[in-house]
This record gives structure tokens, sequence and C-alpha cells, in this order.
């Protein structure tokens, strides 16, 4: 852990924190309208609050030198198919990382990516998914992720 920051494993009392920055995220990466944006937050804070409390979702927040929260991200337990590769009936996504823009390149990301992989290797599970911004691709590629062949067809 780096000596300027504090990695913490969050919980339902930093709801608030974990909201803002994915707030802060979906800014980052799209040019969605903040009407928009507000919707989806109040919609995430009421599932998040939920899937905290149930405990599939696991969440991380690094604060600085002052205990500013600066980077999140979380883990969400996704209900998944049994296959040849993944036999368990739950698959770790990470959702929602973020870093303060003042605070990139200083492995805070890194950080909380590598708290999230030794999780779920202690957890026992096989594969752990993301969707990766422009942002973050770098950085997962750097840590071994692959691409996978995943399509999407956009009904809006």
């Amino acid at each position: 852990m780096n000596g300027r920051f504090r990695l913490k494993r969050a919980n339902v009392d930093d709801l608030e924190v974990l909201v803002k920055h994915r707030e802060c995220m979906w800014r980052d990466i799209h040019d969605d309208p903040d009407d928009k944006i507000s919707l989806s937050s109040r919609l995430y804070r009421s599932w998040l609050r939920r899937k905290l409390k149930s405990g599939r979702v696991i969440a991380y927040i690094v604060a600085n030198e002052k205990g500013k929260p600066v980077a999140s991200g979380c883990i969400w337990l996704q209900a998944s198919l049994p296959a040849p590769r993944r036999l368990r009936p739950l698959t770790p996504y990470i959702m929602s990382m973020y870093t303060a823009s003042s605070y990139r390149k200083k492995g805070l990301a890194t950080m909380v990516i590598n708290e999230i992989i030794n999780w779920c290797r202690e957890q026992k599970y096989s594969q752990v998914r993301l969707h990766a911004s422009d942002f973050g691709r770098p950085l997962y590629e750097k840590l071994g992720f692959k691409p996978t062949s995943e399509m999407r067809l956009e009904l809006s």
C-alpha cells in the first residue's frame, strides 16, 4: 500500500461516496446529460444499498492523507450459468472503478484492482470480468485481462 493513501473495504456507511464516484466515472467516460446521470444515481443508490447489505457487492475506497476518498471500485457477484471454466453460480464482475482526476497515475486504481483480484483468489473464483473504458483498458491489460467476444445490440 502506498504510504500516502489508505485502502479500506467499504460498507453501507460509504454509500454516498460510492454513488458520487460512479457519477464522476460516467461523466468522464460518456457525454450523458446530468438529468440521466442523476436518475441513474438514484436507482443505483437503492440497488447498491441492497447489494452491499447482502454481500453481493464488495467495495473498496482509497483515501488520501487527509482522509478524503479519492478512488474506489466494486465487485458485483453476478449470478451466472455453469460453464466448463466457471462452475460456481456467481462470477465476480468489477464495476464502478473511479479515481479523481488529480490522483490519477499514482497507482490507486492498481491498488484497488489488486485488492479485488486477491479477494477473488482467496474466495477461489476461477475468473473475474469487467467492461473497460478507454481510460482503464491499459491498466487492465497490464494486469493480464484479455478481451472477450461479448457483443451488444443497443435497442434504444
